[in-house]
């Protein structure tokens, strides 16, 4: 169900649609959407490296960096076509997005399997964002204790030296922990 606050989004992509499977893709698809991908979502979206276009999916979800093709067999069945979209992907997986490329006659007869795939890729990329980030707050966190592994280390040896003591003078380990 698509509210009042997200059917002027929706209207727009719609417009944005250049095919009828696109416009059916759209309509499967947006429901099915969680409220930050609904707002994510764009059709037609320039994708440019060094201000140079790439490519134009005909969806996109830029920060997920996830770009989705609706092949039709009319342009895409020609060996030129066919091989520029192929370079296009190669170029946007080096690039780190997700390039789902499907046929017209797949988003018209297996919707459903084709909206599960795009959702799949959304939460793939979600939990790929929350691993980096955490990635990154471990490696800050690790920054700001730079003795870290020193202390560690002094820790380690600490134990170690008690380990003797106890061992080898267990009076003085009783008198030197006594107190603790």
């Amino acid at each position: 169900m698509i509210d009042g606050e997200d059917l002027m989004d929706y209207d727009e992509l719609l417009e944005g649609c250049e095919s009828p499977i696109e416009t059916h893709l759209l309509r499967a698809l947006y429901p099915e959407l969680g409220p930050d991908a609904q707002k994510e979502i764009q059709a037609q979206y320039i994708i440019d490296y060094y201000d140079m276009p790439v490519t134009l999916p005909d969806f996109a979800f830029p920060d997920a960096k996830i770009a989705i093709y609706c092949d039709g067999y009319e342009h895409h069945w020609k060996r030129g076509p066919f091989q520029k979209d192929r370079q296009q992907s190669r170029e946007l997986q080096l690039q780190g997005w997700c390039v789902l490329r499907f046929g017209g006659w797949e988003i018209l007869n297996e919707t459903d399997a084709v909206v599960r795939t795009i959702e799949q890729a959304i939460r793939r990329k979600a939990r790929e964002r929350e691993d980096q980030e955490k990635r990154l707050r471990m490696r800050a966190l690790r920054q700001t204790l730079p003795i870290g592994g020193a202390f560690a280390a002094g820790l380690v040896a600490a134990v170690v030296l008690m380990i003797l003591v106890e061992s080898f003078f267990p009076t003085l380990f009783y008198h030197l922990t006594s107190g603790l």
